[in-house]
């Protein structure tokens, strides 16, 4: 497997991977430039243990794309209980930061990704760990380039490697591959990423990032798109759903005894609240777990549980093993009632607890669902395995899905494509629903742009129902 992966990175950083396609390189840049015209023809994934792990960099609270095996299509009615009133947050978007979306015949992209080349962890039997995600990213956005060679518009697109160091970054800054770039795709790292979204806030260049996840990354920069929602966006889109089904008087937060899940619980019950009338919020009950209350016989969750009006559990927690236990403690203590359980998206990699989830009707909000039915993914895997002799990992889908998406509102809306407004769409893998983020200071201004694209689905053996 290392072996193959390695010959993709060399098929892919040295450009001789689709003959079709010109390209050239610099011997000391570690950089690729291509350009495709329509006369031309385009937490991190470890493919051992088959989930995604955490990168020493990411942001404390930062929501992964989970993995995922299959959804299923169908979508489920959901009986909607209100004892309270839903109220929704009232955020008007003022166009008073917003430059204009101007339309070329040509457009500047870049890639910065962490290749790693000449890196010393990468051999010709192992790659580190960001550069197969990398490398698979990649492999998924060069399929998608084929989509774009008969737009009628002409796309130069320059693939630079960024390494892993903050300094590698801080020096790619004046070369006009991302001076003059109208899209900047990338990077990796939330500190890289950092260093792009001072870079391009004066600056009339897009900046979409594909993996960051960070709160609050910026203000008044509406040149910063972050591609993966958020966890507040995540506690929205739940609160949301929660709100509009279940009375408060129903919910109960289980909270790990540590200071940073309390704090989380918090940010959790007040974004909730903003969707409840001022005499529900007092309803909402928290209980903090000891550290053996597994075993402990003075915890018990029984009590909460009412055969007349089903208990919602709320466990903001993506700890596998302290998420196994508290499921453990509601099916033993809830006695055959049915009951509601709303989690994270990590869930969904938790595949030992598949079973539980089933039983306990758990529920999470999710912008990435591969349904191996669709026919455009099994005609994506086919391609893929073609061109690459392996089947596609979920950072190829991605790679897939981000240059799909962004590349056609580049062609068709311009290069400020995000200031128009457009509805949620799904691509082979991704939901992607840019909005914008509105600094809560200043009315009017958008802070950066973020996507919703958030669903909420409900765990079903090893698939889903999606119900919002």
């Amino acid at each position: 497997m290392n072996k193959i992966l390695y010959s993709l990175a060399l098929i892919l950083v040295l450009g001789t991977g689709c003959s079709s396609v010109k390209s050239a390189q610099s011997t000391n840049s570690g950089k690729i430039k291509k350009e495709v015209s329509k006369d031309e023809s385009s937490v991190v994934y470890n493919p051992e243990t088959k989930k995604y792990e955490k990168v020493a960099d990411k942001p404390t609270d930062t929501i992964l794309p989970p993995a995922t095996k299959k959804d299923t299509v169908m979508k489920k009615e959901v009986i909607v209980k209100k004892d309270t009133q839903l109220v929704m947050p009232n955020k008007t978007l003022l166009s008073s930061n917003l430059r204009e979306s101007n339309r070329k015949s040509t457009y500047n992209v870049s890639l910065v990704l962490p290749f790693n080349t000449g890196d010393s962890q990468n051999s010709s039997t192992n790659l580190s760990r960001n550069s197969v995600w990398a490398v698979h990213f990649y492999s998924g956005a060069k399929l998608a380039l084929k989509k774009f060679e008969n737009t009628g518009v002409k796309i130069n697109l320059n693939v630079i490697d960024t390494k892993n160091l903050e300094t590698s970054i801080s020096s790619l800054l004046n070369r006009p591959e991302l001076l003059n770039a109208d899209l900047i795709i990338g990077p990796y790292s939330s500190s890289q990423a950092k260093i792009l979204i001072d870079f391009v806030k004066d600056r009339k260049t897009t900046l979409v990032s594909p993996y960051t996840t960070s709160s609050n990354p910026t203000t008044a920069n509406p040149n910063y798109i972050q591609a993966n929602p958020s966890i507040y966006r995540h506690f929205e889109a739940l609160s949301k759903h929660i709100a509009a089904n279940f009375s408060a008087d129903q919910i109960v937060f289980l909270t790990q005894n540590t200071e940073s899940a309390k704090s989380r619980t918090q940010n959790f019950i007040n974004t909730l609240n903003s969707f409840l009338t001022p005499e529900a919020k007092s309803k909402i009950r928290e209980i903090v777990l000891p550290d053996n209350f597994l075993l402990s016989s003075e915890v018990k969750l029984d009590s909460t549980v009412t055969r007349n009006n089903e208990t919602v559990f709320i466990v903001p927690s993506w700890d596998e093993r302290y998420v196994k236990d508290v499921l453990k403690k509601i099916e033993n203590g809830r006695d055959g009632v049915p009951v509601y359980v709303y989690g994270m998206p990590q869930w969904q990699n938790m595949d030992d607890l598949k079973y539980l989830m089933t039983n306990l009707n758990a529920r999470i909000s999710s912008n990435v669902l591969l349904n191996l039915n669709n026919s455009n993914v099994d005609k994506f895997r086919s391609e893929y395995f073609d061109t690459y002799a392996k089947m596609p990992d979920l950072e190829a889908f991605s790679g897939y899905d981000v240059t799909s998406y962004f590349f056609s509102r580049l062609v068709s809306q311009g290069d400020f494509f995000q200031k128009d407004s457009r509805s949620a769409e799904k691509e082979l893998y991704t939901r992607f629903d840019i909005k914008p983020v509105m600094n809560d200071q200043q009315p009017g201004i958008v802070d950066y742009f973020e996507n919703y694209g958030l669903q909420i689905i409900q765990i079903k053996g090893s698939g889903f129902d999606i119900l919002d």
